[in-house]
């Protein structure tokens, strides 16, 4: 009588196996959609004291290959909240795909964001939203920006161009003197720049002086010098001259020097003897220029 029992039972056991691998069924993954940027058409390029190439839309570093040059583009989203990092993209210059950016997001609404910059001196922090300069406070490099914001992905793939804005303007030194023989290295520095750039909110953090931006000098005439600053207030720029020794050749100060992002602040006098004073212009190089003398 044991196995016919045991034959009625088998079907019930089978019915309830089913149910229960059922009931552990996970629900379908939540669906992706390709999105694209390009930012391979930014052309920009940069050379200490002057521009080179197409004004103010490229990525690609420097053909004078300063230490200064960009060297990282970077691609972060997050909710639209901004209270959770989605994804990051790190690029270094001279890899494939540089400057465009592939990813899958479910849909919704999201910030993104792009920055290029040279990861020698500036370093970004997803967490707090933020880039800023690292090496005790080295004056910023060549730095570019653009934030999508309120960007939506609904129920297809996306695919456009982005355009980064350069959120640095540029002072630059240009001489009149003869200097003396065996010139070394001209040095520009700030009174007061920002440290800090937040993502949501532009220049931040305490002002500070900042460290001196060096150009080797290969001549001793048409001597040319430059820094980048942030900041957009009045500040006092400072040119130093050395040889290639290291003695100091000659330094000057200039107050109330103006700085525009995007535009070259362009100082032009004397470093010896008396000052002849130049009035300022904003150099023709990025874009309207601003002009000044000292």
């Amino acid at each position: 009588m044991r196995r016919p029992i045991l034959y009625l039972l088998l079907p019930l056991f089978l019915i309830y196996s089913c149910k229960k691998d059922h009931s552990a069924i996970t629900p379908p993954a939540q669906k992706m959609y390709r999105v694209s940027f390009d930012a391979s058409g930014f052309t920009q390029r940069i050379g200490t004291g002057s521009v080179k190439g197409k004004q103010v839309n490229s990525l690609q570093t420097n053909d004078t290959g300063t230490e200064y040059d960009v060297d990282a583009f970077s691609y972060v989203v997050y909710n639209n909240q901004n209270d959770g990092l989605i994804h990051q993209i790190l690029q270094k210059a001279g890899t494939p795909g540089w400057g465009t950016v592939i990813d899958s997001l479910p849909a919704g609404n999201y910030n993104v964001y792009f920055m290029a910059y040279n990861s020698s001196y500036v370093s970004v922090d997803v967490n707090n939203r933020n880039m800023y300069v690292s090496s005790g406070f080295a004056p910023w490099p060549d730095t570019y920006f653009k934030k999508l914001g309120s960007f939506t992905v609904s129920d297809q793939a996306i695919s456009q161009p982005v355009s980064l804005e350069r959120i640095v303007g540029q002072v630059t030194f240009k001489l009149l003197d003869t200097l003396p023989p065996n010139p070394g290295w001209a040095a520009v520095s700030v009174s007061a720049d920002y440290y800090m750039y937040n993502f949501d909110s532009g220049p931040t953090g305490t002002l500070k002086p900042t460290g001196s931006f060096s150009t080797t000098i290969t001549s001793r005439t048409n001597v040319t010098a430059s820094t980048f600053v942030m900041n957009t207030a009045p500040v006092s720029a400072t040119i130093s001259c050395y040889t290639a020794t290291g003695a100091g050749i000659g330094q000057v100060s200039v107050p109330n020097v103006s700085v525009v992002p995007n535009r070259q602040t362009i100082l032009t006098g004397y470093l010896l003897g008396t000052n002849a004073g130049v009035s300022p212009t904003l150099g023709q190089a990025w874009g309207p220029p601003v002009s000044g003398g000292f």
